[in-house]
């Protein structure tokens, strides 16, 4: 009888997304991918491309925040960040590092890093991993304020970074936050009023003689005296407008 000769082994390369604990928002924060082969055999043509979080923007779309790259063999295509890895022998590691700032925003903003190679892997299971930050947000507390509000609106839009992309898109107007809750308008007709639900957040309404007309829910900024936040509308027509509430 012939001997029956052993399966040949193969790499097995993995991705493991890492980053800080906590990030403060609207900060450059720095992540790192760091690819493994854990497999007992050389690994070649290794790619890394990390997927960002998307604004909603239309036609065009962009990575929701600001991306830098720190380590070579890496850019953005497609609003990915694509890393040519080259080869890793058995156990060994390379670690892509980036920063990524991070706006506010209703969307959850998360990194996933996806790595091939050849030959093929044999184990898919650690090809893929996702990072989410924990966001956290300056603490910013006024007993009353004269406030500028810039804004765009559109559809689905989930940050006020989506109007920055598209400058002509923003028009803003002035109000006044009182100390006693109320708003009062450089335009005759409306009113309103406001309140923190904590020491980091920022909430308002605004009405007309027909009633509550928008609501808005933001967090402070960290490098700027605003909040941003999403403006929904009454009754809904589906719109949304983010909002950058900076007090003057």
């Amino acid at each position: 009888m012939l001997p029956v000769s052993a399966a040949p082994q193969k790499a097995d390369v993995s991705v493991q997304m890492q980053g800080p604990s906590t990030t403060p928002i609207s900060t450059a924060t720095t992540y790192t991918s760091v690819v493994k082969n854990n497999g007992p055999s050389t690994a070649t043509n290794i790619q890394l491309v990390i997927d960002f979080p998307l604004t909603n923007t239309s036609p065009q779309v962009l990575i929701l925040g600001n991306v830098a790259i720190s380590s070579t063999g890496c850019q953005i295509t497609n609003n990915k960040m694509v890393c040519a890895i080259g080869s890793l022998k058995k156990n060994k590691t390379r670690t892509i590092t980036y920063q990524y700032t991070a706006p506010v925003s209703t969307k959850t903003l998360a990194m996933t890093g996806t790595v091939t190679s050849s030959p093929t892997d044999p184990n898919l299971a650690n090809n893929r991993s996702v990072f989410i930050p924990n966001f956290t947000y300056p603490v910013r507390t006024f007993a009353s304020a004269n406030m500028l509000n810039s804004h765009c609106a559109g559809t689905n839009l989930t940050s006020y970074f989506e109007c920055l992309a598209f400058p002509s898109s923003i028009s803003s107007h002035e109000t006044t936050l009182n100390a006693d809750g109320s708003i009062t308008f450089s335009e005759p007709g409306y009113s309103g009023s406001w309140s923190q639900p904590s020491s980091r957040q920022l909430y308002f309404e605004y009405f007309d003689v027909s009633g509550k007309i928008a609501e808005f829910s933001g967090f402070a900024i960290n490098g700027a005296n605003c909040f941003d936040g999403l403006t929904k509308f009454f009754p809904s027509n589906g719109y949304v407008a983010p909002y950058h509430v900076c007090i003057q």
